[in-house]
């Protein structure tokens, strides 16, 4: 095999499994509406147990957002699944994080933004983020800055108390 065909393979295979977790979110939503999923299997009394079996293996966490990516986007936004699978699940969670708290503000597309989620890298795409939440005047990237003594013996690291993190920005030039 070629390094071209073992490329192309790589990128379909990627493919496949960005549309598998569309697809999983799908499969999931529909096994935990009625409570499904204490049918499927004997035993199982919990969405948690239903989760943890080895044929499964997810956490209660990574299935939510997998429902949530599909509730929000398929069946809310009326994405296609097709659509939503070309864009890498790092690019959806930010997304659906940006979309759960600026649903409502104008001054952004949200065909843009998935436009965007799609073509761009995921640090590429996380920047087109904070910028958008820049506009909309929202402080993104706050840091709070402080001094620590370190004991030579120990270790043990301690706040040094009286001294503002305006203080610190000035004299080390951490000005934005």
């Amino acid at each position: 095999m070629t390094a071209r065909e073992t490329y192309n393979l790589i990128v379909a295979t990627e493919r496949a499994t960005r549309f598998n977790y569309v697809s999983l979110g799908k499969l999931l939503k529909n096994i935990k509406e009625d409570d499904e999923y204490l049918n499927a299997v004997g035993g199982i009394e919990t969405w948690n147990q239903f989760l943890k079996q080895p044929e499964i293996g997810l956490s209660v966490y990574q299935a939510n957002k997998l429902i949530d990516i599909y509730d929000t986007f398929v069946t809310g936004l009326g994405v296609s699944e097709e659509y939503l699978s070309e864009i890498s699940l790092p690019n959806i969670k930010r997304l659906l994080a940006f979309l759960k708290t600026k649903q409502y503000v104008d001054g952004f597309s949200i065909e843009e933004l998935l436009e965007q989620a799609k073509i761009l890298s995921d640090r590429d795409f996380k920047d087109v983020l904070i910028e958008n939440n820049e506009k909309l005047g929202d402080q993104v990237r706050t840091y709070t800055y402080l001094i620590m003594k370190k004991c030579n013996e120990t270790g043990n690291l301690t706040k040094v108390h009286d001294i503002s993190s305006e203080d610190i920005k000035s004299k080390f030039n951490l000005n934005d």
